[in-house]
């Protein structure tokens, strides 16, 4: 959705902090795949499921080059990626508050957004059983 806001440099760390999301709870689904190359697309990057950088320093070089704006378009996009597969467990949980922190959210602000994307998730499904794909 935001992603096109980003710098170059930003995508490509975007792209290794989802990589390593969708592989934080060792269970890389078909639907993270999905949204992952829907987010290239979006970005206009190439695609590709390999970190190049650790998660630590993803996280080190995004804090060091992005503005609060963007650090919650972050977060509102990894939230969205972590819960395409209808899948939200403690160590996803944990990799959001992680990035929550990061964007410096408060918690009524992080829960909040995870609500919204959830809510969002719900009128896509609504809206692609209408269009029986």
């Amino acid at each position: 959705m935001y992603l096109n806001k980003l710098k170059s440099e930003q995508k490509e760390l975007f792209l290794d902090l989802c990589i390593h999301a969708a592989n934080v709870d060792d269970k890389f689904s078909d639907q993270e795949k999905e949204t992952i190359q829907q987010y290239c697309a979006e970005m206009m990057i190439p695609e590709r499921f390999e970190a190049k950088y650790s998660n630590e320093e993803v996280l080190e070089k995004l804090k060091a080059i992005s503005y609060k704006n963007e650090m919650r378009i972050i977060f509102i996009e990894i939230t969205a990626l972590v819960l395409s597969d209808n899948v939200f467990d403690d160590k996803e949980k944990a990799f959001v508050d992680k990035i929550a922190e990061l964007a410096e959210l408060t918690e009524d602000d992080k829960k909040k957004i995870i609500n919204l994307m959830k809510e969002l998730y719900v009128v896509y499904n609504n809206l692609s059983g209408f269009i029986a794909w």
